[in-house]
């Protein structure tokens, strides 16, 4: 603008120096310029404008020098229109289309996107679905955020994105800092986010992590697998010589007896004396067991134990099952492990065992004896009972028991016989058997009470005790008939003969 005034100065001297001022200059009225002062001034402040070039002071919505265009952030036919939230506050003239600042609705960038609220389109907070209300900027919070729009940490929440807090003993940490005042079981560290690893009782130290460690992890913290043990997991080494593997790959150095491979993990097969090569696993088989490693059963044997196939034809059976494709003379079944029974040229079906049977032996399977009836024998009409398998009649096994049980009757009577006659010797050997001292007590009883009568009863208790004395004698001389008391007996007899006379008393 100063510019365009200095020029037309110095032009409008120069002009004068030659011969004066035109007379078409000096003669413009305001508004307009040109030779004839026919151009109008354009968008020029007071309307006024240079009469040679017709440059002006623009107004204040339109754009230096030539007053034409709108000036920045305005836009229409007349300037009037201000631009939208458009980036660096510039929009198209003529239609006020721009692109927007964040926030904005294009084209016009007048109103907020979703998610944005207010005069000037401020973020929402932290809402669920990302929605906000326009005016207030109010929503229903995201998990971790609290607020009316949704800007702070709730509780068990902390830091700048309202992370969640440690497992802290009531669930509750510092906002700023993530701290915890003290951890729950299993977890240990300020903010109690490390977690106690295979630990005993999942328990550890809140400010260390050390504890007591399972079985297979070495202390302080159990993070590490212990000798003997490997891998993420510290499983348990194969079985190595020395019981030492590697802890990242499991491998040996050396293989115990009975196991194989790299990591000796793998067990030798049915090999005798249990040994293999530490490397392949092969070792020399037991018998039922095939080559090389000895994990499967041979021709001629099946199952889980190798046992050997039933008589099949070809000797070889199925290996799963045992059943044989067909059964060699004399047997039968689906293993062929069945003998024949008394068949006709030791044959028999295959699959139901029956056959042909020998003389004596019942069909289908000859196993079991004929059992006969009685028949007439041919030629003389005469019957023969029934037989038992060796060709006997019944009846003579029934004879035989009963000489047997007569015999043992014989045996048992003269045992008893023997032992009456042992028993009757001693007795005759020892005359005071229970009879004879009983009738001893009784004979004491009775001079007991002959004496209380006085010396009268006394000679007539004793003259009827000798008297009396061998008539109740009688009895146990009887039954004991001991030769000693008999010659006793006697001579009492001879002396009681005298004193007749008390014994008729006595029968009075």
């Amino acid at each position: 603008m100063k510019l365009s005034i200095l020029f037309v100065a110095v032009l409008t001297i120069i002009t004068s120096g030659i011969g004066g001022i035109p007379s078409w200059r000096r003669a413009c009225p305001d508004g307009f310029w040109g030779e004839s002062c026919t151009q109008p001034c354009v968008n020029c402040e007071e309307n006024k404008c240079d009469k040679f070039f017709g440059s002006c002071t623009c107004k204040l919505e339109w754009a230096q020098p030539e007053c034409t265009t709108c000036s920045d952030g305005l836009w229409g036919e007349y300037c009037t229109l201000k631009c939208g939230y458009c980036e660096k506050y510039q929009c198209d003239k003529d239609t006020g289309d721009c692109s927007c600042q964040t926030g904005y609705v294009p084209p016009k960038c007048k109103v907020c996107a979703i998610g944005y609220w207010g005069q000037f389109c401020k973020k929402c907070g932290h809402c669920k679905g990302s929605s906000c209300d326009k005016t207030t900027g109010s929503c229903q919070c995201e998990t971790g955020w609290a607020g009316q729009r949704c800007t702070g940490c709730a509780d068990g929440y902390w830091g700048q994105s309202c992370k969640r807090c440690g497992d802290c003993k009531g669930s509750s940490c510092n906002k700023q800092t993530g701290h915890c005042t003290s951890c729950a079981d299993g977890f240990w560290g300020q903010s109690c986010s490390n977690k106690c690893v295979n630990c005993k009782g999942s328990k550890c130290d809140g400010g260390t992590g050390r504890c007591t460690c399972k079985s297979g992890w070495a202390p302080p913290k159990c993070t590490d697998c212990a000798d003997g043990y490997w891998g993420q997991s510290c499983k348990r080494c194969g079985d190595c010589k020395g019981s030492s593997c590697n802890k990242q790959t499991g491998r040996c150095t050396s293989c115990a007896d009975g196991f194989w491979g790299q990591s000796c993990s793998s067990k030798c097969g049915n090999c005798k004396g249990s040994k293999c090569d530490k490397g392949s696993g092969r070792c020399t088989c037991k018998s039922g067991w095939a080559p090389p490693k000895c994990t499967v059963c041979a021709d001629g044997y099946w199952g889980q134990s190798c046992k050997r196939c039933g008589h099949c034809k070809g000797s070889s059976c199925n290996k799963q099952n045992g059943r044989c494709t067909s059964c060699a003379d004399g047997f039968w079944d689906q293993s062929c492990s069945s003998k024949c029974g008394n068949c006709t040229g030791s044959k028999c079906d295959k699959g139901t065992g029956s056959c042909t049977c020998n003389s004596g032996w019942a069909p289908p399977k000859c196993t079991a004896p004929i059992a006969t009836t009685p028949t007439t024998t041919p030629g003389n009409g005469s019957t023969v009972g029934p037989t038992t398998p060796d060709g006997k009649p019944p009846s003579f096994w029934i004879i035989i028991a009963i000489v047997v049980f007569c015999i043992l009757s014989l045996l048992v009577s003269l045992c008893v016989y023997m032992a009456l006659r042992r028993k009757k010797q001693k007795d005759e050997e020892n005359p005071e058997t229970p009879y004879m001292i009983m009738e001893n007590e009784n004979k004491k009883n009775k001079m007991n009470k002959h004496k209380k009568h006085g010396k009268h009863g006394k000679h007539h208790a004793s003259k009827h005790h000798k008297k009396s004395k061998p008539h109740k004698k009688s009895k146990p001389h009887k039954q004991n008939k001991n030769k000693k008391p008999k010659k006793h007996q006697k001579t009492k007899k001879s002396k009681s003969k005298p004193t007749g006379k008390s014994h008729k008393s006595k029968k009075q």
